[in-house]
């Protein structure tokens, strides 16, 4: 998932080089990410990411914010949304 995606490259944004590093070890700047194709959300996804920063957010906050993300029911094309809201409460309340 995009939003997905979204958030864990924003776990590795660098505020002082302004960069955003990928898994594999790639680091690229606004330039850099908005040519490689992320286009109009560069500056959304940097914006983002140092909104997230203040959070100071541990691997383990990061990945229940994901599942958060990845567990929602107004997911497109689900056939039973309230069944998958039920799944993602107890996520929210931890």
């Amino acid at each position: 998932c995009l939003d997905i995606l979204i958030l864990r490259i924003c776990t590795r944004y660098t505020p002082e080089q302004d960069t955003m590093t990928f898994s594999d070890g790639l680091t690229l700047n606004r330039t850099q990410m908005h040519n490689a194709g992320f286009g109009p959300l560069t500056d959304l996804v940097f914006t983002f990411a140092g909104q997230l920063l203040p959070l100071e957010m541990d691997d383990a906050e990061t990945g229940l914010l994901s599942a958060i993300c990845l567990i929602c029911g107004d997911r497109q094309d689900l056939e039973e949304p309230t069944k998958v809201d039920k799944l993602q409460e107890p996520l929210l309340e931890a």
